[in-house]
């Protein structure tokens, strides 16, 4: 039985909206380049859940980190669920870690932190858009099934 796109599109948008939040200027503060590290997993980790829904997974708004990274990586591959890890990781740090910027490997270099806090940027947003686009394609040949169903 297809997935309705009630199920999985609020899930995309809030993906979309949450990782475009996550841009880091130029002249980001340590504050800025925090939120934009958080954000970016929370973006992938909203696209995640639909792509697990359109595998079969149940709608869950109560789905642990931990649960979310064993299901991708058994639906998806380690592979898919180290990358997924490594973004939390980073998340975790810069959510809870309050030396994050001034121990090593940064020892208060804000534009290295910020050079690495792009990287994983990028690596987040291009790994959401993998999720996303088989996400886009599973409802643009399944839709017209359920409008016709």
């Amino acid at each position: 039985m297809p997935v309705h796109p009630d199920e999985v599109v609020p899930l995309l948008m809030l993906a979309d909206g949450t990782m475009s939040s996550a841009e880091i200027g130029l002249n980001a503060s340590e504050h800025e380049i925090r939120n934009a590290l958080s954000r970016c997993y929370y973006a992938l980790m909203h696209a995640c859940r639909a792509w697990l829904i359109i595998h079969g997974e149940p709608a869950s708004n109560s789905m642990s980190h931990k649960v979310l990274q064993a299901k991708i990586g058994n639906k998806r591959g380690p592979a898919a669920r180290e990358r997924l890890i490594a973004i939390y990781r980073v998340r975790f740090a810069a959510d809870y870690t309050p030396d994050m910027l001034t121990a090593g490997p940064y020892y208060g270099d804000l534009e290295k932190f910020r050079i690495m806090a792009m990287s994983k940027v990028e690596a987040a947003r291009q790994e959401m858009r993998l999720y996303r686009d088989e996400v886009d394609q599973y409802l643009s040949e399944n839709v017209t099934r359920l409008s016709h169903g």
